[in-house]
């Protein structure tokens, strides 16, 4: 049985659905930069976290081995510890970006979530550790800030859940 409006209300929807495919499209290429812009900076937050722990590590033993003050109280040894402190900081959040990056290169939401509570450590421990250069404390925080914020963006959610996108050929099949 055919009620009347039914073709109509079917032609509606179908335009509809037309309208929606095609701006699907455009939001999942959005999304899918998105993600892209996340997994990059992730990559580069955690490289950079990384040299800056060897940074660390190569102050810490210099503070350690230069020779002792002949006046006063000597503080080689804290010095020593608050640089390993640091060091051990910024790889631990270093190797949370690299594998939170590595995860979102594989669409594996758990990535994005490694990503953001790095990108936040890595926030507080330079705003924490990052008052003796300031200028590459605030180029460290932004980099975080950023990752950040491309992370926890929801089109970075649905690009990591959503399938691969598989070009077609530019040739036909033959």
């Amino acid at each position: 049985m055919r009620t009347p409006g039914t073709l109509a209300t079917v032609n509606a929807a179908m335009s509809r659905e037309g309208r929606m495919g095609r701006k699907d499209a455009a939001t999942r290429d959005h999304d899918e930069r998105t993600a892209a812009v996340a997994r990059r900076l992730a990559l580069v937050a955690g490289l950079v976290d990384v040299a800056i722990a060897g940074l660390a590590v190569s102050d810490a033993v210099d503070k350690l081995n230069e020779a002792p003050p002949t006046q006063g109280a000597d503080f080689r040894f804290v010095t020593f510890v608050i640089w390993s402190v640091i060091a051990a900081t910024a790889a631990a959040i270093g190797v949370l970006n690299l594998i939170g990056a590595g995860a979102m290169w594989r669409r594996k939401p758990f990535g994005r979530v490694l990503v953001i509570i790095a990108s936040t450590l890595g926030t507080v421990a330079t705003i924490l550790f990052g008052y003796n250069v300031l200028l590459i404390a605030a180029a460290l925080l932004v980099l975080h800030i950023a990752a950040l914020v491309a992370a926890a963006r929801p089109g970075t959610r649905r690009a990591l859940r959503a399938e691969p996108t598989v070009s077609e050929p530019p040739w036909p099949k033959v």
